[in-house]
């Protein structure tokens, strides 16, 4: 009965870690469409992206791979 305790607990404690780390890159990917989006409203669709958004955007999505 203790192992399966401890089994349950480990679980449940993986799960949390795995669901948090999740969702905070699901928060980092909503920040780079956000700034995809507000770069080509104001752009125009056809526009090649900046260094400066591009820049942001790898940055975004190392923090959001560091999460994975």
């Amino acid at each position: 009965m203790e192992i399966l305790l401890q089994i349950t607990l480990l679980k449940m404690y993986i799960y949390d870690h795995v669901l948090d780390a999740l969702q905070e890159s699901y928060v980092i990917l909503e920040k780079v469409i956000r700034s995809l989006a507000n770069f080509y409203s104001k752009a125009g669709p056809s526009a090649p992206l900046s260094q400066e958004v591009k820049s942001e955007i790898l940055d975004y999505l190392n923090t959001a791979e560091d999460f994975l």
